[in-house]
């Protein structure tokens, strides 16, 4: 949370990276950032779908973001009030990403690949598979199973 005029400081640890969820730039409570008590601030003050694709521009996949919270850079809204930024973050770990985008490569059979190869009703193990199918591709090493043609 950061009150208007300050600074917001969005980090993660090492090897992690910032990943915006929301953020909302306005007011919603009276009890915020109001350090004169004021009674007569508005309340009904949101921008939240703008303020999330503007710290989502500013702080994705950043490791710190620093964001001045004040209408000259993020939405203007509600003028005469005090505003504030709220924003909901995650860290994620470069590790993690790196593991999905392997899994997603990787090839998503519908059943047992024996049914392809075979009349037979011998299954072979998913998982002696998935491990065999992984080997080969981590090891970036493709089987020939036949002579390649020759093209005149």
């Amino acid at each position: 949370l950061g009150c208007e005029n300050s600074t917001l400081h969005l980090t993660c640890p090492p090897g992690s990276y910032v990943s915006i969820i929301r953020a909302n730039y306005g007011r919603f409570s009276i009890s915020v950032c109001n350090n004169y008590a004021r009674p007569d601030i508005d309340t009904h003050c949101s921008s939240q779908q703008d303020s999330t694709a503007q710290l989502r521009k500013m702080c994705n996949k950043l490791d710190i973001c620093h964001v001045p919270v004040h209408s000259d850079v993020l939405p203007s809204v509600c003028p005469d009030t005090p505003k504030y930024l709220e924003a909901q973050y995650q860290c994620v770990s470069h590790i993690k990403v790196a593991e999905e985008v392997r899994q997603r490569r990787l090839p998503h059979l519908g059943g047992n690949i024996s049914d392809l190869w075979s009349d037979r009703n011998v299954m072979l193990n998913d998982d002696l598979v998935k491990d065999a199918l992984e080997t080969v591709i981590d090891s970036q090493q493709i089987p020939i199973t036949e002579e390649p043609a020759m093209f005149l």
